[in-house]
């Protein structure tokens, strides 16, 4: 077990490990490689953390530093299923309805604290639900429904609020509406 700077807490490096030991190498042209995995357990929060292994020859007076290792410590990455819904040709004072799907990439719980609507159409459209919490590698379906008060064609958005990188997301709604048959 070692400390990773950063984390606050302990990280169980798995595989080859030297820490404060000596490897040799049998001729001067070796290639030494290290294959570890960083397992962070109890993180104090959500967040991206970087990572830079540092390797010195005090023989040779050298020093090789890694790129950094990005680790992600419990987040979420949402994804939506679509960017855009386009109802069908709805009769006024009918409904139409369409879903799409928030998922849950990440390894922590995405928590959605709203799903709001905007634009010159948002009062002919609803969504349900507007909050959720969906757990790692899971999604939530959301019924959006389209009520048409006039013919003509009706755009808004829907604003997804959510705890990951990149909120809120947005989907892009058009409906239109009509008089008569269908």
């Amino acid at each position: 077990m070692t400390t990773v700077p950063g984390f606050n807490r302990r990280a169980e490096i798995g595989g080859v490990w030297f820490p404060g030991k000596k490897v040799t190498s049998t001729t001067k042209t070796d290639l030494l490689t290290l294959a570890f995995t960083v397992k962070v357990t109890t993180p104090t929060n959500i967040g991206i953390r970087r990572l830079i292994l540092v390797a010195a020859d005090k023989q040779v007076d050298t020093i090789a530093v890694s790129p950094p290792l990005i680790l992600q410590v419990n987040t979420p990455l949402p994804a939506l299923s679509v960017s855009s819904l386009t109802f069908d040709k709805t009769r006024v004072g009918s409904t139409s309805q369409k879903t799409l799907a928030i998922l849950n990439k990440g390894g922590g719980s995405l928590s959605v604290s709203g799903a709001t609507l905007a634009g010159p159409g948002a009062s002919r459209f609803k969504v349900s639900p507007t909050t959720a919490t969906i757990v790692a590698s899971d999604s939530q379906i959301v019924t959006v429904t389209f009520t048409p008060t006039a013919a003509e064609i009706s755009r808004a958005s829907i604003s997804i609020a959510h705890n990951a990188v990149g909120s809120p997301a947005t989907v892009i709604l058009t409906g239109t509406g009509i008089v008569g048959l269908l």
